[in-house]
């Protein structure tokens, strides 16, 4: 497989540890912020987190990769930004992520559980299929709640325990599973 294959493949979740994790194909390692470069392909592998306020909820919106190094602390930091300034509603817009590895998911559970901590509620939504894959597989969708669409998402902060449509999903195993341990 040549590189331009490589990358027509779409969006990935891949588990190589980071730098590089588009193997093959001439791709070489880079660090965060950096441009790998093939003989027809440049690929800017830098992370931008946008955010902004939608009817009192903060919603996060990282484009790019999250993977091992500067693009996951790119948006580990805006998550911890927003929660020392007081922000009780976080929605994490997914739908720019092209890639994310086992330390960029490793991340989001990490702001999962530094938000429970805070008292803050966190949503994803705009999962990819493989994105939703992954977090099937690796049990990932019983700690978050995913949302279709970020107006569902935004929506479901309405009924701040449970979710008041079908376009959210969250597990009640882990939320039970929460209780029994804190008391």
């Amino acid at each position: 497989m040549d590189a331009d294959e490589n990358l027509q493949r779409g969006p990935a979740i891949g588990g190589g540890g980071g730098r590089g994790a588009y193997s093959g194909g001439g791709l070489g390692h880079c660090a965060a912020g950096a441009i790998m470069t093939t003989q027809r392909t440049t690929i800017d592998v830098s992370t931008k987190v946008t955010n902004r306020e939608v009817d009192g909820v903060s919603v996060v919106a990282p484009h790019g990769r999250i993977v091992f190094g500067e693009e996951s602390n790119a948006l580990r930091e805006k998550l911890k930004s927003l929660m020392a300034e007081g922000k009780k509603k976080i929605v994490l817009n997914m739908a720019n992520i092209e890639y994310i590895d086992s330390s960029g998911l490793g991340a989001l559970v990490a702001a999962h559980l530094s938000a429970r901590t805070q008292g803050v509620s966190l949503r994803l939504c705009h999962l990819g299929r493989k994105f939703q894959e992954v977090l099937q597989l690796t049990k990932l969708g019983t700690v978050f709640q995913v949302c279709d669409t970020e107006a569902a998402a935004v929506a479901s902060f309405a009924g701040q325990h449970r979710p008041m449509t079908e376009d959210c999903a969250v597990s009640h195993a882990y939320e039970s599973e929460t209780r029994l341990v804190v008391r």
